[in-house]
């Protein structure tokens, strides 16, 4: 940025400001301003993105607060990026960005907040206390370990957490007891009383929400006491090791990609419902069709599940409103017909890279002699490669 643009106090709009090194000789910047600039620029309103924010790593943290971001009030969406070369790792750096991070501190009414490739292994406390957060996006952040807890942001409606290598759970202070209320409880103590899509992606070692379930994972699944209020969609990529996720009773679009079969399972898994003593049951065949976790479920997409034969026809049986299933890269999928007669409200169903999956002769439930679209074999010998049925149900004898 130009030399004394901060000076142009009355300056209402700023969507991107880029920071560079500075000069080692000199206070002065070697091709521009400093972050300083922004200080006495309070009424910038919209959008503002600052980048190259490794840069300031060197810089003393008295000249970083000069930013002075949080008293921007006008500020509706606010992004920190620092972009570090693959051969520039230095963790001292690295160390450096949670200072960074913790200075720039935006006012209270900021509604977005996006954040890429910060180094440092906690994030800042001061995200708790951004009260009316609408959306939270991270990424690219390979330290970070420690996040606050988020389910404090009680209008947060858009969650996204990528490519964060180092994340194993979510909520590491917390625990799944103390995110656990009752139906009765007022909404503003819901847990994450508003968010409303959920996206994980990249994150290669995250096993689950919260760290004190880890010792029971295998028995998280029975009963989960948190659960999304107004969760709708629900996205996970590339997290191979997640073992444990609190419910989602009103999802209406899943995907799992790269994700465990068991992880799968219980995603589709009806909850359990809890007594006002607080003992736990399985939830009646009669309540299924209201209180069932996949009851909502509209649109569902499973791609390269490595250890996934077969689809689960318990589970399949409650998607009663299931429309759209989309099944990719499954190359251990064996079955897939033996569900379709639970899936009356199914209208579009796509099979693609299934190596060994042959629809015609899928045991007792095969297809063959059916009037459905045809198939084409893959390149790697397996039967399906493409395969798209539309309004299955109409073309299935009663």
């Amino acid at each position: 940025m130009p030399y004394g643009f901060g000076q142009l106090t009355s300056l209402q709009t700023l969507t991107k400001f880029v920071l560079v090194k500075k000069n080692a000789s000199s206070s002065r910047h070697r091709y521009g301003s400093g972050i300083s600039e922004l200080s006495s620029l309070n009424s910038l309103r919209g959008s503002l993105e600052i980048k190259g924010l490794e840069n300031l790593r060197n810089n003393a943290a008295t000249e970083v607060n000069a930013a002075n971001l949080v008293k921007k009030p006008f500020l509706k969406s606010l992004t920190l990026r620092w972009e570090d070369d693959d051969s520039d790792e230095n963790m001292d750096n690295f160390s450096k960005d949670e200072l960074i991070l913790e200075v720039l501190q935006p006012h209270s009414k900021i509604r977005s907040l996006l954040v890429y490739g910060s180094g440092g292994a906690r994030f800042c406390d001061w995200l708790s206390s951004i009260s009316n957060l609408l959306k939270l996006y991270i990424s690219g952040c390979p330290e970070l370990q420690y996040l606050p807890q988020l389910h404090q942001l009680p209008h947060l409606e858009n969650l996204t957490l990528k490519w964060m290598p180092s994340l194993e759970y979510i909520d590491c202070d917390g625990s799944e007891e103390e995110c656990s209320f009752s139906s009765t409880t007022s909404s503003s103590a819901l847990f994450f009383p508003s968010l409303r899509s959920l996206r994980l992606q990249g994150n290669c070692n995250l096993q689950g929400w919260w760290r004190s379930s880890s010792e029971v994972a295998v028995k998280a699944t029975e009963h989960h006491l948190a659960s999304f209020s107004r969760l709708s969609e629900l996205y996970v990529d590339e997290c191979p090791n997640l073992i444990s996720m609190p419910l989602n009773p009103h999802v209406e679009k899943l995907t799992c990609i790269k994700v465990g079969k068991k992880m799968l399972h219980q995603f589709l898994k009806p909850p359990t419902s809890t007594t006002a003593t607080g003992r736990r049951s399985q939830a009646t065949s009669s309540s299924l069709s209201h209180h069932s976790s996949v009851s909502k479920l509209r649109y569902l997409n499973i791609e390269n599940i490595r250890d996934l034969e077969s689809l689960p026809r318990k589970l399949f049986s409650n998607l009663t409103s299931l429309q759209n299933l989309s099944i990719r890269k499954c190359h251990k999928l064996k079955y897939v017909s033996p569900i379709l007669q639970h899936l009356s409200a199914l209208q579009e169903l796509r099979v693609s890279n299934c190596d060994q999956l042959d629809l015609y002769n899928d045991g007792n439930y095969g297809m063959h002699g059916r009037n459905l679209a045809p198939s084409v074999p893959c390149s790697s010998g397996g039967f399906l490669s493409w395969c798209i049925f539309q309004r299955v149900f109409n073309m299935l004898p009663p």
